[in-house]
């Protein structure tokens, strides 16, 4: 049993970033498909937004973008797409989100990234794990996670570790994503 659908697209090819009537139809028949599936119980579908990567060799050919910010501009401006032309039933703005840490005091050589590619083990995971919440738990339940007292300290150089500081840039920046 399941009521809910969570869709992410792979930001490594062009359909991340072109927005054509095949990725219309392809996006808006998983939807279905998952509604179908359950009649009587129609599950909310949400769409991931991708983040932006510092590496770009990882992001593919094909590429509309010249540097971070334009990656993310353009991913912005096809998640905008998707939600207006398909019937996703919300967003989850994890792309968003990293950009809100990178112009914070937690941003790092990497753009918390641990490979110019993935988020990093810390924060920037933690900072998804605050938006997938607040965007689909929050609203069902009403809890929040003020107060939340998980920390992750990691073991490696690549991960910034989850703080009693730093927790809360990465929620505001969930919030604000």
């Amino acid at each position: 049993d399941w009521d809910m659908v969570v869709v992410q697209e792979h930001t490594g090819n062009q359909y991340s970033w072109y927005w054509t009537e095949d990725e219309k139809t392809a996006l808006q028949g998983i939807i279905d498909y998952a509604r179908a599936a359950r009649p009587g119980n129609t599950p909310k579908v949400y769409y991931v937004m991708s983040q932006a990567y510092l590496d770009l060799t990882k992001a593919g050919s094909n590429q509309c973008f010249t540097n971070e910010a334009e990656m993310y501009d353009v991913i912005t401006a096809q998640a905008r797409k998707v939600m207006a032309e398909t019937d996703f039933d919300g967003i989850i703005s994890t792309g968003t989100m990293l950009q809100n840490l990178r112009t914070s005091s937690l941003n790092d050589d990497l753009h918390l990234t641990r490979d110019g590619f993935h988020m990093n083990h810390g924060i920037s995971r933690y900072g998804a794990a605050c938006t997938v919440f607040e965007s689909i738990i929050t609203p069902l339940t009403g809890k929040n996670l003020d107060g939340n007292t998980y920390r992750y300290t990691g073991d490696d150089e690549i991960t910034i570790p989850v703080t009693d500081e730093n927790a809360p840039i990465a929620l505001a920046a969930a919030r604000a994503a």
